[in-house]
């Protein structure tokens, strides 16, 4: 892959935005959560965590796909 939109992480699992592809990626991830806000207010929380469960899992998938190889780590890597 030429352009990873996720880099790992230099502490821990998981990624970081590395450009404008990996930020907008986690913007709408954000306002998609922000928009919920009816659904909660309705008192519907059952669909809430669904949906919430939904994105996440989305945007995880995003981030394996189109980002580096998770891993542990503990600091910079030297490959």
């Amino acid at each position: 892959m030429s352009e990873y939109w996720f880099r790992r992480k230099t502490h821990g699992w998981g990624w970081t935005p590395q450009n404008t592809k990996g930020w907008t990626t986690l913007i709408i991830y954000v306002l998609a959560i922000i928009a919920l806000t009816p659904v909660i207010m309705d008192g519907r929380v059952g669909t809430y965590l669904v949906l919430i469960h939904v994105f996440t899992a989305v945007l995880i998938a995003v981030a394996y796909y189109k980002g580096e190889k998770p891993r542990w780590q503990w600091g910079v890597s030297n490959d």
